[in-house]
């Protein structure tokens, strides 16, 4: 499976397949690390991606949008290359970030470029154990009154501390109406995967949509 390290320059570009363990595995070679995960179970590099996937590296080192460099997708049915690493980005836009959480809907990521770090800046952490339930996404300030309401239902959680995000075993009609109330963002949690909600603003996604295939159309032009 296709992985190019460049250990002097802090980058890696690898297959989207891959397994996000395989790619640790590989970089520790190297005295590095992506800082994303870790998880439980298997991930892909591909759902990391298409479902903007945290994982407790994020509580030092920020969300997934930090690592990434570039990517190649297929598109339209032609592999395109977005990124720092190839054509200026097209207008002015980071397209790369647009692949972020978009569940393959603007193409099917199949190469990623990441930025990598060496290990002395690597904090040990156990993978949260809770794959099935909510994840909630909340105000800083409003963490712990929810956490006060997952223990009343004896349930477990786990808080990503400074990100304002908690997952939960919990999933029931009152907490996520309470989010709701709070104008926080409740997703039921699968298989450690959060299953994004509908958009409030399907218009607004289509647009994002016609925006980006136009764009395509004027790489390929080009």
């Amino acid at each position: 499976m296709y992985i190019n390290h460049q250990p002097e320059n802090l980058t890696v570009s690898v297959d989207a397949k891959m397994t996000l363990r395989q790619l640790q595995d590989e970089l520790k070679k190297s005295d590095q690390f992506l800082p994303v995960g870790p998880f439980t179970n298997e991930i892909t590099i591909k759902e990391v991606i298409d479902y903007n996937l945290l994982g407790p590296h994020a509580i030092e080192h920020g969300v997934l949008k930090n690592w990434i460099l570039g990517l190649t997708a297929h598109v339209n049915g032609d592999d395109v290359k977005f990124g720092s690493q190839v054509m200026k980005n097209v207008a002015g836009y980071d397209m790369t970030k647009l692949f972020i959480g978009a569940h393959s809907k603007l193409g099917l990521v199949k190469q990623v470029i990441f930025k990598v770090l060496p290990n002395q800046f690597q904090v040990d952490h156990e993978p949260s154990e809770i794959l099935n339930g909510s994840r909630i996404v909340l105000k800083l300030s409003q963490v712990e009154d929810f956490i006060k309401d997952i223990k009343k239902e004896a349930g477990l959680y786990y808080h990503y501390k400074g990100l304002g995000v908690l997952d939960t075993n919990v999933d029931n009609t009152t907490l996520s109406i309470k989010v709701q109330i709070f104008g926080g963002k409740y997703m039921k949690l699968v298989d450690g995967i959060p299953m994004a909600e509908k958009s409030k603003h399907p218009q607004l996604s289509e647009n994002i949509r016609r925006i980006f295939n136009n764009h395509i159309l004027k790489i390929n032009d080009e």
